[in-house]
Parts: C-alpha cells; sequence; structure tokens
C-alpha cells in the first residue's frame, strides 16, 4: 500500500525557508484556477484557488474564485502544492526539492511533480521552462513552364519543453529514468505535438520494483505492445503495478 507521506517526510528533514509573498502579480495569466491547497515551507496551509504557471515556475493563490487579488509564491516559498486538475480529471501533487540550475549550475529549489508514490520509492517529473521560436515565412521563387510563380511557406512557431524523469528513494535521492522532449509545432497548413522521450537508466525500474514483479510488468508492457517512451505510458506501466500490489 503506498506511504502518502513519504516525500513529505524526506522534506521535513531537508530544509526549512521562510515564506513571503507577493501581492498582485501579473505573472501566471495563461493559466487556470483549480481548487486545491498549498503547505508552505514555515508549515502554513493554505485551502482554495491554485493557479500553477509552470512556464514562469510562479504559483498563485487565492481564497475563492471571486477574490479580486491574490498572492504569488516561487518554489523556495513552497513545501508542496496539490490540486485537481478539471481538464485531465487527475489530482496533481508537487514537492519542492533540491537540484542543480542548469542555467546557472547553483543549486535551488523546483517544483517537481510526484506521478506515483509508494513505500519505499517515488516517481517525480521535473519540466524545465518552456521555450518558444518563431521562424520566418519563406518565399521560394519557382518556375514551371516558362511562367514564373513561388512556393509560399509559413511562419513556424515551436513551443518546447523538456521533462526529466526521476526515481527517488527512501533517503531523498533521486536517479534519471528517462528524458522527454516536448514539441507543439503550429506552421499553418499543418500542426503537431510530439512528446518522445529517451530512457536513460533502463535498470531503475527493476531496480525499484523487484526482479519478481519485473518480470510481471515486462510480460504485461510486451502483450499490451506499450512502448515506454513517454510519461503517459510509464504512468500506465505503474497503474498496472499497483493491480500486482492489490492497491
Amino acid at each position: 500500500m503506498a506511504k502518502k507521506n513519504l516525500l513529505f517526510a524526506i522534506l521535513c528533514c531537508c530544509y526549512s525557508l521562510n515564506c513571503s509573498a507577493q501581492k498582485k502579480d501579473n505573472h501566471g495569466t495563461d493559466t487556470k484556477w483549480y481548487k486545491g491547497s498549498i503547505v508552505l515551507s514555515d508549515g502554513t496551509e493554505l485551502l482554495g484557488i491554485i493557479r500553477n504557471n509552470e512556464k514562469a515556475r510562479l504559483i498563485s493563490y487565492k481564497e475563492n474564485i471571486n477574490q479580486d487579488g491574490f498572492e504569488s509564491f516561487r518554489p523556495t516559498e513552497i513545501l508542496s502544492l496539490e490540486y485537481f486538475d478539471e481538464d485531465n480529471s487527475s489530482n496533481r501533487k508537487f514537492y519542492s526539492l533540491t537540484t542543480k540550475n542548469k542555467t546557472t549550475s547553483d543549486e535551488d529549489v523546483f517544483l517537481f511533480e510526484i506521478l506515483k508514490e509508494y513505500e519505499h520509492f517515488a516517481v517525480l517529473s521535473l519540466r524545465d521552462r518552456t521555450n518558444v521560436t518563431h521562424s520566418r515565412e519563406i518565399s521560394i521563387p519557382m518556375g514551371i513552364g516558362g511562367i514564373s510563380s513561388s512556393l509560399y511557406v509559413p511562419p513556424k512557431t515551436d513551443v518546447s519543453q523538456t521533462e526529466e524523469i526521476y526515481f527517488m528513494n527512501e533517503s531523498g535521492a533521486r536517479e534519471l529514468y528517462m528524458v522527454i522532449q516536448h514539441h507543439n509545432v503550429d506552421r499553418g497548413f499543418f500542426a503537431y505535438i510530439t512528446d518522445k522521450g529517451i530512457v536513460n537508466d533502463e535498470s531503475l525500474i527493476l531496480q525499484y520494483v523487484g526482479p519478481e514483479n519485473w518480470k510481471k510488468l515486462f510480460t504485461y508492457s510486451e502483450s499490451t505492445k506499450l512502448r515506454i517512451i513517454n510519461r503517459r505510458n510509464l504512468v500506465s506501466l505503474f497503474d498496472y503495478y499497483e493491480t500486482i500490489l492489490g492497491q
């Protein structure tokens, strides 16, 4: 049976930070409000409406949807965050953990999403800031049968984001399992979304679930042709793992 306070216990042993809120911050306007709760780093619990801007690494909070003003918090000010995502009909849970900032190479605090949590380990997700690139429209000269013409290629917008999937043990040590590249490309006459990942260490699932359970998971993935190439398929594999555990 899952031990729901595994990560909270780890966090309480790792660090303690003081909370300072900002009033009426203008960031995060491109995300929705959801019912949920925040536990600040000083232990204060806030219940109400939450907006999680993963692009700007900013969490906004207010007591109810009709309230005009709101408070905004950075990951350094938060211990945990939980809300119900109505769009995906799922409960999302995050914890702030210290890790190396890829931009500065210094230790920094980031919000890790808890994909799965068990008695002896958890599966975590960390997303980088979203990167948006734009290309200009292109006009390619062409000539057919002596008639001059041109081929118009519309501008392209590529919204990309890197997601890392980790396994974390009871001591709080994290090991990288998979790196996923998310792309949302729009080029006028066509658009597509990809979320393909590359497994960094294939042995981690075996290490964490044990040989017997791994055999069952492997058989299941083979019989259902479930390829672990993204976060969704990995979560599906652990959904089956929970049936093995009888949860």
